[in-house]
């Protein structure tokens, strides 16, 4: 029998916050981190780009460090977050860690604007071969952490976290390791910027997730550490799916088949979530798509759930998104609260499901939370997460 798995440390900074309590109590307020971004500094040919828009480059972004290196700067944000998740953790005295850097790009802001880019890997050897390996390898020499025992770099697009506490509860059930360290973090530079963009898929004004009026998602920053063990605690990870549809490069199948299928395999009448975190991006095929299979999955149970979604306020943080939600679905039962969408008007004509909450904080006894992705490439995931002496 296989030994359950606990979540034993986890914080999160944002464009609106610097910890998992500010998190929590920013997105409570409503607050959104949208900004207009300073693009003095961006290659010319982007800038000219732009500058031809209809709109001009906004994003959810954190404070940086301009003289720091993309690099730099996420494995700076990634030691504020694991030095917050693991003040009450037992890492220091694990004989077998395993560490796992979840991401879409990591650094390769710092290298794919370079004119002689074989120059500049040259210079930097070994290092810089792979723009994500490069961050996570400088976090474990920067945090002077030696007991790893296993160690992996995860891009699976925006279901990079999803597929991350897959392969640590792997790792954890077939005892390679004691405890699994996920670290999450991207950067928004003008590569990623301009690449959505070109997709069409930015919203023009704000992100309106599951409202009749939405245009789009607003992309974010967000840095993030979850740390999973045996020894029993407040929160457990009761299951993670993971599923490739392989529907088209950038869009879900409109039927939702593989997120049916990923939720579908988690949940149970007996353990079924109180509240979902949808991924919610706000885009038309992602919402009509989440939208779908949520009502389909309520139909097939004949159970309720309250659904709520972070983009509208923190942005989509890329492969970062699954733990912004993830450590927001842990504040929700510690709290018993659910915190709702910001939107302008409540009455959806268009969406098939009925519980959505907008505008309000909500009292409500959560055993349970549900966490979505659906990411580029066809990828879906489903993360049930509880209280662990829930049945």
């Amino acid at each position: 029998m296989k030994r359950r798995i606990y979540i034993e440390g986890y914080d999160c900074s944002t464009s609106i916050s610097s910890n998992k309590e500010e998190l929590w109590d920013s997105i409570r307020l409503q607050k959104i981190g949208i900004q207009d971004l300073d693009i003095t500094g961006w290659p010319t040919k982007v800038r000219e780009y732009w500058s031809i828009q209809e709109h001009s480059p906004r994003a959810c972004t954190i404070n940086s460090n301009h003289d720091h290196s993309v690099r730099d700067e996420l494995v700076l944000r990634l030691g504020v977050a694991y030095k917050n998740a693991t003040k009450n953790s037992k890492l220091e005295s694990s004989l077998k860690v395993g560490f796992i850097y979840s991401a879409t790009k990591g650094a390769i802001e710092d290298f794919i604007w370079e004119e002689n880019l074989e120059a500049k890997l040259s210079k930097h050897g070994q290092e810089v071969e792979d723009p994500i390996d490069m961050v996570l390898e400088h976090f474990l020499l920067e945090n002077k952490i030696e007991n790893v025992a296993l160690k992996q770099c995860v891009s699976n697009a925006c279901a990079s976290t999803h597929a991350s506490l897959k392969l640590a509860k792997m790792w954890l059930d077939n005892g390679l390791c004691d405890r699994v360290v996920i670290l999450a973090a991207d950067y928004v530079g003008p590569f990623i910027q301009t690449g959505f963009k070109s997709l069409k898929a930015l919203c023009s004004v704000d992100c309106k997730p599951f409202q009749d009026n939405r245009d789009g998602l607003v992309l974010g920053e967000a840095a993030a550490c979850i740390i999973l063990s045996h020894e029993e605690n407040e929160f457990e990870l009761k299951n993670v799916s993971i599923y490739n549809e392989a529907h088209a490069v950038t869009s879900p199948s409109p039927d939702g088949a593989g997120l049916f299928n990923c939720i579908d395999s988690i949940v149970s009448s007996e353990q079924f979530p109180e509240l979902v975190f949808a991924h919610g991006t706000g885009t038309v095929a992602n919402d009509a798509t989440e939208d779908q299979v949520l009502a389909n999955i309520q139909e097939k149970y004949q159970r309720d759930f309250l659904v709520t979604a972070s983009k509208w306020s923190v942005g989509h943080c890329l492969g970062a998104s699954g733990a912004v939600d993830f450590v927001l679905a842990l504040s929700s039962m510690t709290h018993g609260e659910a915190i709702g969408i910001k939107a302008e008007e409540t009455n959806q004509e268009k969406l098939k499901l009925k519980s959505y909450l907008y505008n309000e904080v909500k009292s409500l006894s959560i055993k349970n939370v549900l966490v979505n992705s659906l990411g580029f490439g066809g990828t879906n995931g489903a993360i049930l997460v509880g209280r662990s002496n829930a049945n």
